[in-house]
């Protein structure tokens, strides 16, 4: 065993470096060589069985102890430590620890100066290695040398731009610009230069394989002892996608102050308040500016709390509303009406609630009058299917009653009489077709089988006036888009025929065709027929078909029923003479095509 000791110490006294033998569950020395005692003006002696820790510096800070550090550190791993010489002089050391077995578990601390010429040149080392490994682009010029030439880019620079390091130095890192870079930023980034000033612009560059990116770069002087410029650094971040980004957002902000409508943002809540509005949501409620709108409880804006309990349900079930009408007041007092369309949404872990609310003010208006238009139509439909056409059918019975009593001057008049009032009967149930039309609110066509139809209204027209009707070849069985309403089509297309008929004996003549989809029903007479320039207005309301004492009103809900079911209605002339009414109209099958 003293052999061995005896063989230790001399292993620590041929050390170059500083050694001491530390014990690692006291911290004391055990032993050190004379390399360490002369680096630290202490001798051996004084220095064993002291802490280890007393050898560090006063002003040294680091997160653990020495003797800490030194039981952490693995063999053949170094740390840089801060110790005191005797005189006070400080000195910067490098410390490598080794596990070694020597009366017991020890450790081995070698211990080496370091002086400032190493420090600096592994500083160096680290900047070099820090720029090389950097996440952005690091680029440095020559200030000395004509057209400032590239002498160094890192590696992030290579795979930001696509050149590799041979590509770049010897060059001006305008290579990079192109057609697509801005010459008022380039020329704000070389006056920065000219004037030895740091400067940062975002530049459309482009890539060695031409692809273009925006890259925001950053240049600095860099001086030498003198005070002159002799380099520039350059650093590099691509920012292509939070410029995508910036312009998307700016693209989205004009598409949203330019809207019709008024557009929004609120917080989440019954006292949202607005965090975003446009140009025309101002306009909308009258505010001087979108500052007198934003901050302000949009509640506020409701008139009616009911409406904006039912937003707040619609809400709260869907997530969102849409066209919903309430009652808004603006800020000068005035109410209107707004349709609201909005949808929650979450971002950046706030809830908002975005909408648009159209001023729907002069359509609730109208609304309202044809609602008011709509309850008086109604009644005078009540009237002229009861009162009306009661007085009427009285009217015929007294009649009858009369035939028998009057002389024949009497039974002239008499008969005139009785004229006046079929046509005053068949007028009432026009008006109450015309009614009916345009009270329904459905009316989506369906399938109707034509000839039971227009059998029934021939047959009718037939026997009610002194007419021959005719229906010229047979009515194929075809079913035809329509609804209950068309016998009155029929019907009116009929009676327009007798009743404007200048002949002593009137002939109507029908015929039915079909081809593809379509079916024609044409209704000719032998009449006056109607003139050209009047051909096209005939069916329009209140037109008269010929000068007579006719409304004309027929002739208008045939039009109207007939287009509502998908067709058409013209009119043509007769041969030899009178006029030929065709309707048109799409086959049931049709819809199923």
């Amino acid at each position: 065993m003293p052999r061995e000791r005896g063989y230790g110490r001399r292993l620590l006294e041929d050390a170059p470096d500083g050694m001491a033998l530390v014990d690692p569950e006291t911290g004391h020395i055990r032993d050190v060589n004379e390399r360490l005692s002369a680096m630290h003006g202490y001798s051996r002696s004084t220095l064993l069985g002291l802490p280890v820790g007393t050898l560090t510096a006063d002003e040294w800070t680091a997160d653990v102890p020495l003797l800490e550090r030194i039981r952490r550190t693995a063999d053949g791993e170094r740390f840089t430590w801060g110790t005191e010489h005797e005189t006070g002089d400080r000195l910067r050391v490098e410390m490598a620890v080794a596990h070694v077995e020597r009366d017991g578990a020890a450790r081995l601390v070698r211990v080496t100066e370091r002086d400032e010429t190493t420090d600096r040149t592994e500083d160096a080392t680290l900047q070099t290695r820090a720029m090389d490994e950097a996440p952005v682009g690091i680029s440095i010029a020559d200030a000395t040398q004509d057209d400032t030439p590239l002498i160094y880019a890192n590696e992030q620079f290579q795979r930001l731009t696509g050149y590799s390091e041979s590509d770049v130095l010897g060059r001006n890192c305008r290579f990079l610009q192109g057609d697509g870079t801005d010459d008022d930023t380039t020329a704000r980034l070389r006056a920065a230069i000219d004037a030895a000033e740091p400067v940062t612009v975002e530049l459309r560059n482009y890539r060695k394989d031409g692809t273009p990116f925006w890259n925001r770069v950053t240049v600095s002087p860099v001086r030498d002892d003198d005070g002159r410029v002799s380099n520039y650094v350059g650093f590099q971040r691509d920012v292509t996608d939070r410029k995508r980004q910036a312009q998307e957002l700016k693209r989205f902000r004009q598409l949203f102050d330019r809207l019709p409508v008024g557009a929004f943002r609120v917080t989440d809540g019954g006292d949202g308040e607005f965090v975003d509005v446009n140009q025309a949501l101002v306009s909308m409620f009258r505010a001087e500016s979108e500052a007198a709108l934003l901050g302000r409880d949009a509640s506020e804006l409701c008139r009616a709390s009911d409406e904006r309990s039912a937003i707040a349900d619609r809400l709260d079930a869907d997530g969102e509303v849409i066209e919903q009408e309430l009652r808004l007041r603006r800020l000068d007092g005035d109410s209107f009406w707004g349709s609201v369309s909005a949808v929650l949404v979450e971002e950046a872990g706030e809830v908002y609630l975005d909408g648009v609310v159209h001023d729907v003010t002069t359509r609730k208006q109208y609304q309202q009058r044809l609602e008011a238009q709509r309850d008086g139509l109604e009644i005078l439909n009540r009237v002229v299917r009861h009162d009306i056409r009661n007085d009427l059918q009285l009217l015929v019975a007294y009649g009858d009653l009369l035939a028998g009593h009057v002389t024949d001057e009497g039974a002239s008049y008499l008969s005139s009489m009785s004229d006046s009032i079929d046509n005053a009967i068949d007028l009432t149930r026009t008006a109450r077709d015309i009614a009916e039309t345009m009270l329904r609110t459905d009316a989506d066509p369906e399938a109707v089988a034509l000839g039971p139809v227009l059998d029934e209204q021939v047959d009718a027209a037939d026997s009610a006036h002194d007419t021959t009707v005719t229906v010229e070849g047979s009515v194929p069985t075809v079913q035809v888009l329509a609804d209950e309403m068309l016998g009155s089509v029929f019907r009116n297309l009929l009676n327009n025929a007798v009743q404007h008929n200048d002949t002593d004996d009137p002939t109507v003549r029908v015929s039915v065709t079909e081809r593809d989809d379509r079916v024609r029903v044409r209704v000719a007479d032998d009449g006056p027929g109607i003139p050209d320039e009047r051909k096209e207005g005939v069916f329009g309301k209140g037109q008269k078909g010929l000068d007579s004492d006719g409304t004309g009103i027929g002739l208008y809900l045939v039009h109207t029923l007939v287009e509502q079911y998908g067709g058409e209605v013209w009119i043509d002339d007769a041969e030899p003479r009178g006029a030929v009414v065709t309707v048109e109209l799409p086959t049931a099958e049709s819809r199923r095509q």
